[in-house]
């Protein structure tokens, strides 16, 4: 990475390093097939679901949002880098394959707010606010959030989250341009289908990616 950098005439002013996205044919291809076992996944739960005695299951709605999410998104097969590390040379370098592609932002001046809130949209990004700060600026959790599991993926797509979410009532402030807030759904149910849960952070976290790759062709 460091040479292909190089060759290119190295980063401008205006580059932001931390947000650079790094993506990977075959890490791409792997997505697409998580992507499709959970889809396999929701549709059968979402069955089981409208099938299922009252209580055994209680938002069968949000399997189906979660559906229709996964439906929607598209894989990037992003690989987080730390590109400033890598070129600073305090982090390996990696060698390049076929079809990788490395974008480099401007630097980002906004905080996004995304998942089970009641407005998702984007923020001016203040050093005198936290987390909980922007997620009232985006109308506070709906009904279906799960509070204590919220996170936050970093521009450079690494996630950050404190032990038993700790890192959300701490008070300290330590956003940084770029980042983006998750807010996934709370889904309680039997232990059978424990594995939904995982499957809302992923979709969250290829969110995410896909959405950075849309800012970039804008």
């Amino acid at each position: 990475i460091s040479s292909l950098i190089e060759r290119a005439g190295g980063l401008t002013l205006e580059a932001y390093p931390d947000g650079a996205f790094f993506s990977r044919d075959k890490l791409r291809k792997l997505e697409e097939e998580r992507l499709a076992e959970a889809q396999k996944v929701l549709e059968k739960e979402i069955l089981v679901a409208s099938t299922a005695e009252l209580g055994s299951i209680e938002n069968p709605a949000v399997l189906a949002q979660l559906s229709q999410a996964v439906s929607n998104i598209r894989a990037t097969g992003r690989l987080v880098i730390d590109l400033e590390g890598i070129l600073n040379e305090s982090q390996r370098d990696i060698s390049l394959e076929n079809l990788d592609s490395l974008n480099i932002p401007k630097k980002s001046f906004d905080i996004t707010v995304i998942g089970e809130v009641n407005r998702q949209t984007s923020h001016v990004f203040f050093e005198d606010k936290d987390k909980n700060e922007y997620i009232e600026l985006s109308g506070g959790f709906t009904a279906f959030a799960d509070e204590r599991g919220s996170y936050v993926v970093s521009a450079n797509g690494s996630i950050r989250k404190g032990s038993d979410n700790a890192f959300f009532r701490s008070g300290v402030n330590d956003l940084q341009p770029g980042d983006t807030i998750v807010v996934p759904a709370n889904i309680r149910a039997t232990n059978r289908i424990k594995t939904v849960n995982e499957l809302t952070n992923i979709i969250y976290q290829l969110s995410v990616a896909a959405a950075a790759v849309s800012s970039f062709n804008n």
